[in-house]
């Protein structure tokens, strides 16, 4: 069974918490598996996403491979448009140490790029009105359990 993650998104000002958690075998696959479904976070908010049928494709794979983490397993993704020209700490360190982070600036199906990622802390300087992803990652073989 796939680990519970909690990852936080903060600045100096405000917070995001995304948590996910594992349920049944038998739940339906998250909305949010891949970017066309992301689940858009405000500053401030918390959410939580069921992931025990999070899967993985080629847009996280064609991330990755800039990115160097362990083999994905798994996926989820949520979106945000910044307000301002600041920045966001995205914070997965509550959770599992076989998570990672991926962010996007734009669709990263129409042509977004990547970046930044890794492990846990990812921060990222923040231009108003542009639209970023985030892709929380499960690099473990516990996603095959």
């Amino acid at each position: 069974m796939r680990p519970s993650v909690r990852a936080t998104l903060s600045t100096l000002t405000a917070a995001f918490l995304l948590s996910s958690t594992a349920l049944t075998a038998f739940a339906a696959g998250p909305t949010n598996d891949t970017p066309s479904g992301a689940l858009t976070v405000a500053k401030g908010g918390s959410y939580e996403v069921d992931t025990t049928e999070a899967t993985t494709d080629a847009i996280d794979a064609a991330l990755n491979a800039d990115c160097g983490a362990p083999d994905v397993k798994a996926s989820v993704w949520f979106t945000f448009t910044a307000t301002d020209d600041s920045g966001v700490l995205f914070d997965a360190t509550q959770g599992s140490d076989e998570i990672g982070l991926m962010v996007v600036k734009g669709d990263p199906t129409a042509g977004g790029g990547l970046i930044d990622c890794g492990p846990t802390l990812v921060g990222i300087p923040t231009e108003a009105g542009a639209t970023y992803y985030v892709c929380l990652l499960y690099t473990s073989d516990a996603a095959d359990e």
